[in-house]
């Protein structure tokens, strides 16, 4: 979907991924919704990653968006288990 884009959001960047796709006036601009979603439930549950170990299981498009907001903002150990060992996305979005 990247390649289809003209703009590109830096959040939906970093994590290479995006969920939602505005189009004005025939140009078509990528987010990644989930970032601030993320965001909202960590208020709502009052819970702050900050200096925790966290471990997130997969290595889909929803792990990258944790993995990416955690270590972009917060002073966190981050873990990440995956049952597929080829599978290594997760290591391109090591701050």
């Amino acid at each position: 979907m990247l390649k289809y884009l003209d703009v590109i959001d830096d959040t939906a960047s970093g994590i290479g991924a995006v969920n939602l796709v505005k189009n004005c006036s025939g140009k078509l601009y990528g987010y990644n919704a989930d970032y601030n979603g993320f965001y909202f439930l960590l208020s709502i549950i009052k819970l702050t990653p900050m200096a925790k170990k966290i471990l997130i299981l997969g290595t889909g498009g929803t792990a990258r968006m944790v993995y990416y907001a955690l270590k972009s903002n917060y002073k966190c150990t981050v873990f990440n288990a995956t049952r597929n060992l080829e599978n290594k996305r997760i290591k391109f979005l090591i701050t």
